[in-house]
């Protein structure tokens, strides 16, 4: 903390922006805020598997007109930050801040997944959070706008001896020994207190601040490194791996800079997990479809070995169709090869050339599905082995990189990324994909609404509008014969609301139903539809779940 308390001090905040980290488009949960003459900016990662705080000049921001950074921008922009502290030594940060209208505090929790930020005013009234808590959904606290802010209670094992406020209080006020320093790491473990007693008597380093920073890290091994700040010198934890790789550069210029490097390799880990996840399950749902087809082709070739059996009693049929009479049920013949009596069954109800057309037409199907399903059972083979071979491959891919080579042999028509796929979808209209992996289009404008909704949606996809109100069309294509979830029926629903010209209000109503039940308004612009049969869903317009949603943008 004492780096970014000098840092930021006396600092006016100029505005707040999604933070979005070099490899991706962004991130919802990540918060950038920009500092007026200041190239970088305070990174603040709500991100549950991998919170931060650190100041930053690789990750930039981007503007939206609503959404989290949003409403924490409408509150802190143009504020005078006056402290950055950490009032007890856990994961938490206060950051208080003055504009005309009176001072407030940032609250960041960094409490795994916990984790949130609380904006409130000086007497504890909640303004703005990140996360909100109902009375409902904890018995503990409530975090909602308007009610009374209280810290999260401690974690378990910080009670130990003395109080983690105590103990600081005491160090700063005593010398710095080995023993000392044995009271006061006792809760993580008497190794690392002796360790790091050790460095601080041999080094001779005053610690004071730098014991903020060092407390409860240990997420791998570290070592104790001095960073100037200008006005004081300060320890702090670096892991080893990075000190290995700064060896022949120097070392970290500031905290913020290990952190920064720290923190975007956890990001890039954890993300090369969640894209391996998301295409191992792909994968998976697509080689189950093709093991069921697989079965019903092998059904299909068992049933076409009957083909030349059916054509021999067609041609035996044909030779002794001078015997055959209205009315029969079978004809008994001599084969060709004088093996044996032939029964042929017939329909009574048809003329003996009725009965040869048929087998023929029998013979004839039975043959075109033998061809054809053999055919198809090897090129659905080879797609599976394709398939197999892709999910090897990304058991051993190591980065991003990999990953991406990875999701390009998958090629799965489920997950939709083929450029193939993309390249389908027109200029006029944009793609995203719900939470269930449908598809979800969007027309951009009028002749976009009219392409996508009578050129590109089919008869049984639903079609969405929001009621009373310009905005663009929305299918949501269906998989099968299945109805969607009702979770992708919300989703493509909200996508309508936003892109309509009722975005601003709380609650939007929502027409949606079937594309079939559309028609287009004749003589009138393109765009213009009336439909029928329709039912009605309300969206509530929650700024993080809208962020999540456009971020799904393929296309």
């Amino acid at each position: 903390m004492p780096e970014l308390a000098d840092l930021l001090k006396n600092g006016s905040l100029s505005a707040v922006q999604q933070a979005v980290l070099p490899w991706e488009t962004g991130k919802p949960r990540a918060l950038l805020f920009r500092f007026t003459g200041e190239k970088g900016g305070l990174f603040i990662s709500l991100d549950r598997e991998n919170p931060a705080l650190f100041w930053t000049r690789k990750i930039g921001g981007r503007k939206v007109r609503r959404g989290l950074a949003h409403a924490f921008d409408l509150h802190l922009a143009g504020t005078r930050v006056l402290d950055l502290r950490q009032p007890r030594l856990d994961r938490l940060v206060t950051l208080e801040s003055e504009r005309f209208s009176g001072r407030m505090k940032l609250h960041l929790e960094m409490t795994g997944r916990l984790t949130n930020l609380v904006l409130t005013r000086m007497d504890g009234a909640i303004l703005c959070v990140a996360r909100p808590v109902s009375g409902k959904m904890s018995r503990v606290r409530k975090l909602e706008v308007g009610s009374s802010y209280r810290p999260p209670p401690r974690a378990k094992g910080q009670e130990l001896g003395v109080g983690a406020v105590d103990r600081w209080e005491l160090l700063a006020e005593n010398p710095c020994d080995a023993s000392g320093l044995a009271r006061f790491f006792s809760p993580i473990s008497p190794w690392t207190a002796r360790t790091w007693g050790e460095l601080f008597q041999r080094g001779g380093w005053s610690v004071a601040d730098g014991l903020r920073e060092v407390l409860r890290r240990g997420e791998e091994p570290g070592r104790l490194v001095p960073f100037p700040t200008g006005k004081k010198e300060f320890l702090t934890a670096v892991p080893e791996t990075l000190l290995s790789q700064k060896a022949e550069s120097g070392l970290p210029r500031s905290f913020s800079e290990a952190a920064e490097e720290v923190y975007l390799r956890r990001e890039k880990v954890l993300a090369l997990a969640r894209q391996r996840g998301e295409i191992e399950g792909a994968i998976r749902r697509e080689i189950k479809k093709i093991a069921r087809l697989e079965e019903r082709l092998r059904e299909q070739m068992l049933a076409g070995a009957e083909a030349p059996f059916v054509r021999r009693q067609a041609e035996l049929l044909a030779a002794n169709l001078h015997r055959s009479r209205r009315g029969q049920d079978r004809l008994v013949c001599t084969a060709f090869d004088g093996s044996g009596d032939v029964t042929i069954k017939l329909d009574p109800a048809l003329k003996p050339a009725g009965n040869l057309d048929r087998l023929f037409a029998r013979a004839r199907r039975l043959e075109q599905i033998r061809v054809g399903s053999r055919r198809h059972f090897e090129k659905v083979s080879r797609r599976r082995a394709e398939l197999e071979t892709a999910r090897a491959g990304l058991e051993v891919a190591g980065d991003l990189e990999a990953i991406s080579a990875a999701i390009g042999k998958v090629r799965s028509k489920e997950a939709g990324w083929t450029a193939a796929s993309q390249r389908r979808i027109p200029a006029g209209v944009a793609a995203y994909r719900s939470t269930d992996g449908l598809e979800i289009l969007v027309g951009r404008h009028a002749k976009g609404n009219h392409l996508l909704t009578f050129k590109l949606a089919k008869a049984k996809d639903l079609w969405f509008h929001a009621r009373d109100y310009p905005g663009s069309h929305v299918v949501l294509r269906r998989q099968g014969r299945k109805e969607p979830p009702p979770r992708a029926i919300l989703e493509a629903a909200a996508l309508a609301a936003v892109h309509s010209k009722a975005a601003a209000d709380r609650t939007v109503q929502v027409a949606y139903c079937h594309r079939h039940q559309v028609r287009a308004i004749r003589g009138g612009p393109a765009g213009r539809v009336t439909f029928s049969g329709e039912k009605n869903i309300a969206v509530r317009m929650e700024p993080d779940w809208i962020e999540t949603l456009l971020a799904r943008r393929m296309a």
